[in-house]
């Protein structure tokens, strides 16, 4: 797939956490707002493996009704979701989620370009998380989520934006996160990883309708 011969995999040592580390991740109010089942048990089984504990919504109405229901302070939000999709349910939660309940919000897409991070941004999002990610993306994007929301006050609008791994670059799947990213989904269970390929052939193919779309507006300006 990647060329060249195969290499036995080289794992990362998972990092140790410190007791009280671990307390501060397992009271991190998280929400993951995901249609496909597949990534749901993926991604739970990575925050898991963080020690963060997190609640699962299947589409973006769901999200909006959870904040209204109690606060989380990060919300995982996968963008192409059915009937509401995650910009969508951005606004509505910056527009109808008192001040002091307000959560960071990190788009999950396969769509990274500028265009689409400025998008992001201008519906209240925080930052992105660039798909296929790694468990190594995931923590170091809620590690930044975590100080942010230390720094900010409870009555504003999280501040803009939190960086993620991805925003400086594109998220290669090269033969190392193809491995890690392997071995998180057997993990989770046989039919994860083909199930991921498939969530990810529908987020690309979103990608690409709508790069073609941009350049067909600009070929007519």
């Amino acid at each position: 797939l990647f060329g060249g011969q195969t290499a036995p995999m080289q794992t990362r040592p998972q990092r140790v956490m410190s007791p009280a580390e671990r307390e501060a991740r397992s009271r991190l109010k998280v929400l993951v707002a995901e249609d496909n089942p597949v990534n749901m048990r993926l991604v739970t089984v990575m925050l898991d493996k963080l020690g963060y504990r997190a609640d699962v919504v299947g589409s973006g109405l769901e999200a909006v009704d959870a904040l209204k229901q109690r606060p989380y302070e990060v919300v995982l939000m996968d963008v192409q979701m059915p009937e509401l999709d995650g910009v969508e349910a951005t606004r509505q939660i910056r527009a109808q989620i008192p001040l002091g309940e307000q959560p960071l919000i990190i788009a999950v897409t396969a769509n990274v370009l500028y265009e689409d991070r400025k998008s992001y941004q201008d519906a209240g999002m925080n930052g992105f998380l660039g798909k296929p990610f790694t468990l190594e993306d995931l923590d170091a994007t809620l590690s930044n989520a975590m100080r942010t929301r230390s720094g900010s006050r409870s009555d504003k609008v999280p501040p803009l934006p939190v960086l993620t791994p991805a925003a400086g670059e594109l998220p290669l799947l090269n033969r190392e996160r193809y491995e890690e990213i392997k071995m998180l989904t057997d993990e989770a269970g046989p039919e994860v990883f083909a199930g991921l390929v498939r969530g990810l052939e529908k987020d690309l193919n979103a990608f690409d309708s709508g790069l073609d779309a941009r350049l067909t507006q600009n070929d007519a300006a």
